[in-house]
């Protein structure tokens, strides 16, 4: 999948430890939500440590918010270097 129509929000994914099955992911058109990434949009929420956002490479436009919050273990946004616009 390289274009997802709406929002994208992964929640309470206790088991998930990185956003690989992203890599293809070129566009959102919505929300990003990533919240509580280390067990604590699209939504990322309540897993068990990710320090990082790799798997999100390729992701250049996400048409909504991009929200991030509650990532104590999130040490980078590097995975995030080929985005160019974020909302309207």
């Amino acid at each position: 999948m390289t274009h997802f129509k709406g929002d994208l929000t992964l929640s309470s994914l206790r088991s998930l430890s990185n956003l690989m099955f992203l890599t293809n992911l070129t566009r959102i058109e919505g929300n990003l939500k990533l919240n509580s990434l280390d067990d604590g949009g699209y939504h990322v929420e309540t897993t068990r440590g990710i320090d990082s956002l790799l798997g999100l490479e390729s992701l250049g436009r996400i048409d909504g918010d991009l929200l991030i919050y509650n990532n104590g273990m999130l040490t980078t946004l590097d995975a995030l270097s080929s985005l160019w616009k974020v909302g309207g």
